[in-house]
């Protein structure tokens, strides 16, 4: 579906691990991981929040529950889903306008925020692809962001550049919870099978 969804973009990331465990625990684990599951994620949004915080806003509506609701709650689109195979998540807005809110654009279906391209915007998609039906599956999370004009691409470039390491961190943080979850092991489990 993220390829149907946002087949070019600008910016990507991608990170992968193998799951010992069936396709459908490991999307049940897709949709039950939770910010309290995520201690260096909680750090790091934090650290992101001080901006919106500092004058007074809240950048997240709910603390608590799936991060996929929080995201969400948050401005994020449902943009799609297949039944333990992937689910697909998109955000339209400024992020690197950090203290006023982010400019988020807010619309009405899929058509709409596939067919959006006005300049000024950062259009990201993000999404959990469960590659496999049996055990073991590997399970990938691959952000993509596309931008209409040059020169919005070069200030996202640099606010890309600030956040994507502490992005890699959260998205391989967020798979070691899916493997835990799935596979019902402790955290320290399949060390060799962890993500690229």
């Amino acid at each position: 579906m993220l390829d149907r969804i946002m087949p070019e973009h600008r910016f990507s990331e991608v990170h992968a691990l193998t799951v010992d465990a069936p396709a459908e625990a490991v999307f049940e684990a897709v949709h039950s991981v939770a910010a309290d599951d995520l201690p260096l994620m909680r750090v790091l949004m934090t650290v992101r929040s001080l901006p919106a915080l500092a004058t007074g806003r809240h950048p997240f509506g709910r603390s608590h529950g799936p991060l996929l609701e929080q995201a969400v709650d948050a401005g994020f689109m449902r943009l799609g889903e297949e039944q333990d195979r992937e689910v697909v998540l998109g955000l339209i807005a400024q992020p690197w306008r950090i203290f006023t809110g982010g400019g988020i654009v807010q619309l009405p279906t899929v058509d709409d925020f596939i067919a959006f391209d006005r300049p000024g915007f950062a259009k990201a998609a993000i999404n959990f692809f469960i590659d496999g039906a049996s055990r073991p599956v590997r399970v990938r999370t691959e952000t993509r962001v596309w931008i209409a004009d040059a020169a919005t691409a070069r200030k996202f470039g640099c606010y890309w550049v600030v956040i994507r390491p502490g992005s890699g961190l959260i998205r391989r943080e967020w798979l070691r919870e899916i493997e835990r979850r799935a596979e019902g092991v402790g955290a320290s489990g399949a060390r060799d099978r962890r993500d690229r």
